[in-house]
C-alpha cells in the first residue's frame, strides 16, 4: 500500500486526512502518476468545496510565512530595521536582498517529523521620494516603496523513535516549493531632522504568496511601526514598535495523519501580531566602512509555536554616497517556528540619484535660478552643452555650482557633506577625530602640529626638557596645578638678595616655562629664610630676594603683570627643627600660581 500523507492549512484547529491505495506495478511505473498524487487533489478539490472547511496546501507546506526577515526598502535603515531618515523628493532606491534560514521549522513526535531545512528569500526592494507641500519640507520626507519577496524553500524526513521513516518519507522523499511571497507597500514619513529624528512607517501587504509554500499568509495584512533614531558622529541607533493586523484571523498549518503513515499531529499558527526591534550601527570608517546589530521580536496576539525572535551582526561598505554592500549572519533566540538556526544575509541597495537639500545661506546660482530648457535633460538650468553631468542636476550648494555636477562630498574626505562638519575643508586623518570632516592641525593646542606632535592628545609640558616632541613630560622645572615645581636650588650669596651665576640657566628655564605657558596669567615668586636671625631681619631678606628674582625673570621676557613677589620670612618652614638640613630646606624661592 502506498503511503499518502496530508497536510492541512486552516484559520481554526479543524483537520481533515485522507488516503489512497495503489498496486505496486503502479509504484514501480514512471510513465504513471504516483496515485498518491491524485488522491492528493481529490482531497484538495473536496475540501476547497466543502461548506466550512479549511483550504487545502500542497503536500509540503502552509499558508504562513516562516521567515520574519523583510529588508528595509530604502539605503537608509540598518537590515530590518528603519531608519528615521526617508528619501528625499526625487531620491530614488533600488536594491536585491537576498535571505538563506536553515531549519525555521522542526516538528517532532515520537514516531515522526516535519522540517523545514533551507528558505532561501532574494527581495527585490525600491523607494522613492515624494514632494510634501512646502509648511512640512523643512521638517519631514516622505517616500513610497515596494517589496517583492520571492522564495525557494526545502526541507526533509525525519527518522522516527525506532530508526524507519518519518513523517516526511512520502513518494517525493522530500519537501520542495518556491514561488512568491506577499507583495508588501511601503510608506514612511520622517519626523524632524538632525541629531534626534522620528519615522512613521505604514506597509501593506498584499495577497500574493504562493499557496502552501511557507512563502506568506496569502492573505491581506497592514502594518503600522514607529522608529526613532539617535545619530552621533560615529555611532546610530534606532528602536522599533509596531503592529500587524491580518485580514480573516490566523492562518494555521497542521501535519495531520492521513492512512497508515506517521505524522507528528502538531499545529503552527499566526495572525496579528506585535513587533518590536532595536538596531545600531558603528562606523569603523566613517563614511566607508560600517559595522550592524539588531535585534527583533514578532509576537502573535494568538497563535502556536510561532514566535520568530532574531539577533544579527553583520557590516556594510559603502560604494558611493549612501549606496552600499551589507552581509552578515544571525540565529533565532527559541526553539518555536520562524527562529533559525543560523541564517546568513547579503544585499546591495543603490541610491542612483540622491539630490542635496538646497540650503537657505547658500544664494541660488544663475544657473539654478533659470527655467530648465530643452537641452537641459537634468532640469538643473544648466545646457547640456555647458553641463560637465547633464544627466545628475547640480546640487547648488555653493561648490563649483557651474559645472553642472552635483558634489556630494565637496572637500573629497571621503566623507559625504550632509555627514560633514567641515565641508569644504578636507578632513586631515591623523586619527584624532576624523569622523568629524574637520582637520585637526592641533588637537591639544599645544602649539605643536599634530603631524609632529608623538602625543596629539596630550599637551606638552614646556619646560625646556624634550619640548619638541609635543609629550607630557617632566624636567627641572614642571607646572602643577598649584605651583610651578622647581627641583633644583636658587643660590643667592650669604645674607644678600645677590643672585650667583650659576643659578642663571636655572632661572631661564623658569622664565621660558612661564612664557610658554600663556595659562599661567599671575604668578607669585614667595621667598622664604631659615630661623637663625630675626623675624624683621628674615622678612626684609626673603622680600629682597623674592624682588631680585622678580626683575631677573623679567630681563629674561617674562611681562612685569604676570608677575608678583612677597616675601615670608621664617614664617613658612617647610621642615620643622634646627640644623643644617631643615635651614637648607627652608632657605628656598617658591613660584605659586594664582588663578583668577
Amino acid at each position: 500500500m502506498a503511503r499518502t500523507r496530508c497536510v492541512v492549512s486552516s484559520s481554526c484547529s479543524s483537520c481533515s486526512s485522507c488516503s489512497s491505495r495503489s498496486s505496486p506495478a503502479s509504484r514501480s511505473s514512471p510513465a504513471t502518476s504516483p496515485p498518491w498524487r491524485w488522491a492528493a487533489v481529490a482531497a484538495a478539490v473536496a475540501l476547497a468545496v466543502a461548506p466550512g472547511s479549511a483550504r487545502a496546501q500542497q503536500a509540503m507546506g502552509g499558508d504562513l510565512e516562516l521567515s520574519a526577515f523583510r529588508p528595509t526598502v530604502d539605503a537608509r535603515g540598518y537590515v530590518t530595521v528603519d531608519g528615521a531618515d526617508a528619501l528625499e523628493p526625487g531620491a530614488l532606491a533600488l536594491g536585491l536582498v537576498s535571505s538563506w534560514a536553515r531549519g525555521l521549522l522542526d516538528l517532532r513526535t515520537a514516531d515522526a517529523g516535519y522540517r523545514i531545512d533551507d528558505v532561501v528569500t532574494p527581495t527585490l526592494v525600491g523607494a522613492v521620494g515624494l514632494p510634501l507641500p512646502a509648511p512640512l519640507q523643512r521638517h519631514s520626507d516622505l517616500e513610497l516603496g515596494l517589496s517583492l519577496p520571492f522564495g525557494v524553500v526545502a526541507g526533509g524526513r525525519s527518522p522516527d523513535a525506532l530508526g524507519g521513516p518519518g513523517g516526511n518519507d512520502d513518494d517525493r522523499r522530500d519537501l520542495a516549493g518556491q514561488g512568491l511571497g506577499d507583495v508588501g507597500v511601503h510608506g514612511k514619513l520622517q519626523l524632524g531632522r538632525g541629531r534626534l529624528a522620528a519615522a512613521v512607517v505604514l506597509v501593506a501587504t498584499l495577497p500574493t504568496a504562493t499557496t502552501g509554500t511557507w512563502l506568506g499568509a496569502g492573505r491581506l495584512g497592514l502594518v503600522g511601526r514607529g522608529v526613532v533614531e539617535a545619530r552621533g558622529r560615529r555611532v546610530r541607533a534606532a528602536i522599533m514598535a509596531g503592529a500587524r493586523w491580518q485580514a480573516g484571523g490566523d492562518n494555521a498549518f497542521m501535519d495531520v495523519e492521513a492512512g497508515a503513515m506517521p505524522t507528528t499531529g502538531l499545529r503552527v499558527a499566526s495572525g496579528s501580531a506585535v513587533l518590536a526591534g532595536a538596531a545600531g550601527a558603528y562606523g569603523l570608517v566613517p563614511g566607508r566602512v560600517e559595522l550592524l546589530a539588531e535585534a527583533s521580536a514578532t509576537v502573535p496576539f494568538t497563535g502556536e509555536r510561532y514566535r520568530p525572535i532574531e539577533v544579527l551582526a553583520g557590516g556594510r561598505v559603502y560604494l558611493a554616497a549612501r549606496s552600499h554592500l551589507s552581509l552578515g549572519l544571525g540565529t533565532g533566540l527559541g526553539d518555536q517556528a520562524g527562529n533559525p538556526d543560523v541564517r546568513a544575509f547579503l544585499g546591495i541597495v543603490l541610491e542612483p540619484r540622491a539630490p542635496a537639500r538646497a540650503q537657505a545661506a547658500v544664494p541660488p546660482s544663475p544657473a539654478a535660478s533659470a527655467p530648465p530648457g530643452p537641452s537641459d535633460r537634468d532640469g538643473d538650468g544648466l545646457r547640456d552643452d555647458d553641463d560637465a553631468c547633464p544627466d545628475a542636476p547640480e546640487d547648488v550648494d555653493g561648490w563649483q555650482d557651474g559645472d553642472g555636477c552635483p558634489d556630494l562630498d565637496n572637500d573629497r574626505d571621503g566623507l559625504v557633506d550632509e555627514d560633514d562638519l567641515c565641508a569644504d575643508e578636507a578632513e586631515d586623518r591623523d586619527g584624532v577625530a576624523d569622523e568629524d570632516g574637520c582637520p585637526e592641525l592641533d588637537a591639544d593646542r599645544d602649539r605643536i602640529v599634530d603631524r609632529d606632535d608623538r602625543c596629539p592628545l596630550e599637551r606638552e609640558t614646556w619646560n625646556r626638557h624634550q619640548d619638541e616632541d609635543g609629550c607630557a613630560d617632566r624636567g627641572v622645572v614642571n607646572v602643577g596645578e598649584s605651583e610651578i615645581e622647581v627641583l633644583r636650588e636658587i643660590h643667592f650669596d650669604f645674607n644678600s638678595a645677590r643672585i650667583q651665576p650659576r643659578s642663571y640657566p636655572l632661572l631661564a628655564t623658569i622664565a621660558q616655562t612661564i612664557m610658554l605657558n600663556p595659562e599661567l596669567h599671575h604668578v607669585e615668586v614667595g621667598g622664604h629664610t631659615d630661623a637663625r636671625g630675626s623675624d624683621a631681619y628674615n622678612l626684609a631678606l626673603s622680600q629682597a630676594r623674592a624682588d631680585a628674582v622678580r626683575a631677573h625673570l623679567v630681563e629674561q621676557g617674562v611681562e612685569e603683570a604676570r608677575l608678583s613677589a612677597v616675601g615670608y620670612g621664617e614664617r613658612m618652614p617647610k621642615a620643622a627643627g634646627v640644623g643644617e638640613e631643615a635651614w637648607r630646606k627652608n632657605r628656598r624661592v617658591e613660584f605659586l600660581i594664582l588663578r583668577d
